[in-house]
């Protein structure tokens, strides 16, 4: 209060000299010139937290300067890390899958389906043309072919249950969908019927191999011409490769898949706190340890060269101002003179507080007026004092 009254006692009276005699929001003799006394004010910009959890690093002090953008401080994201891992995870898994379907069977595996018709039309020929010794050879053959099938069926099935296992417990721990793990169990029948397809060949190059060697009967030619058809119809099917619906299927999991990566990615960056805009700190209401929530100011920035006087203009001159209309701001103990511009004009009146009213000013009502000035060098300080003249000629 002391330094206010001294810089109305001092700076005022000798720039009020300046200006023919003007008063604190009073007029010139002339009735052309309004002046105000005003405090420099910054723009305060509140930092907020937007998610909950512990403070575990506060980059900058009080008085310490930030640029924008700048790691103020970081919430504990252990948990959204392992989220946004599953997810990345997740997605891995559906790119491969639509790999596998674009690429359709794999060269080993249209092989081995070639190699079981062969020798299931071996089969029939050799038990049409009779019993011979190379007919036995040719049925061992055949057996050992759809041995090594139901081998292959075999592992098929099993990968696909790990994998099926794999994804129920992703579901199970709310990071994967009941989508996929259904199409994985779908997958996984397919595969059981596979196995349990090789299983029957098995079965019938068994069974024709002893009737080979017990000599050839209408019965097991019959058998071995239902192979073939069995043998063929597997083929067609690796061949044919995967449905447009598995194709349409596989790829909207896959964006899907994405989509929920982004969205836990994004859910990750939020625990990381920025300078909002660059300044000076000049509140911290946190410390490390702390817990917050959504919405907890974690510090104060006073935004570099946002600087402007506050100060409380009579009502009966409210029409003389107007948004972005240029002041002439006399500011520090030594006038300096500057650039104003009205940034700001209250939508409510009040009395003038009392440790801003001059003896003119006594019991009347004004509305804040904020003029701003330009401080890219940071001269002017929140609570130095100035003037604002406001024009009453036009």
């Amino acid at each position: 209060m002391e330094e206010r009254n001294r810089f109305r006692n001092t700076l005022i009276p000798g720039i009020l000299a300046v200006l023919t005699g003007l008063s604190v929001a009073s007029c010139a003799p002339d009735r052309d010139t309004l002046v105000l006394a005003g405090d420099i004010q910054n723009n305060i910009h509140p930092v907020t937290a937007t998610v909950q959890g512990q403070l575990v690093r506060m980059e900058k002090g009080m008085g310490e300067t930030v640029e924008k953008g700048e790691v103020l401080a970081v919430v504990d994201d252990t948990d959204a890390r392992h989220a946004a891992g599953q997810m990345e995870a997740i997605v891995k898994m559906r790119q491969a899958r639509l790999g596998e379907l674009l690429a359709g069977a794999r060269p080993e595996q249209l092989a081995q389906a070639q190699a079981q018709v062969r020798a299931a039309q071996a089969q029939v020929e050799l038990l049409r043309a009779g019993n011979r010794q190379e007919q036995i050879a040719q049925a061992e053959t055949g057996e050992a072919i759809a041995l090594e099938g139901v081998d292959a069926a075999q592992a098929n099935l099993e990968f696909l249950e790990r994998q099926r296992d794999d994804l129920l417990y992703l579901y199970e721990e709310g990071v994967g969908t009941r989508v996929e793990a259904d199409n994985a169990s779908h997958r996984l029948d397919a595969a059981a019927s596979q196995l349990a397809v090789a299983q029957h060949q098995l079965e019938n190059s068994r069974q024709q191999l002893q009737l080979l060697r017990s000599g050839s009967t209408a019965q097991a030619i019959k058998a071995a011409v239902a192979n073939v058809d069995m043998a063929k119809s597997q083929l067609a099917l690796l061949e044919s490769g995967p449905t447009p619906q598995a194709l349409e299927m596989a790829r909207a999991e896959l964006e899907q898949a994405k989509a929920q990566l982004a969205q836990a990615e994004s859910w990750l960056t939020r625990h990381t706190i920025l300078a909002p805009e660059s300044g000076t700190v000049v509140s911290r209401n946190h410390t490390v340890g702390d817990m917050v929530n959504p919405g907890a100011c974690i510090a104060d920035i006073a935004a570099a060269g946002e600087v402007y006087v506050l100060c409380h203009l009579p009502v009966e001159h409210l029409e003389r101002v107007v948004y972005n209309q240029e002041l002439k701001v006399l500011a520090g103990p030594q006038g300096r003179e500057l650039s104003g511009r009205v940034v700001h004009i209250g939508l409510q009146s009040a009395y003038v507080p009392k440790d801003q009213q001059s003896v003119a000013e006594s019991g009347r009502t004004a509305v804040k007026l904020k003029v701003a000035i330009d401080d890219q060098q940071g001269t002017w300080k929140s609570g130095m004092q100035a003037l604002v003249e406001i024009p009453l000629s036009h």
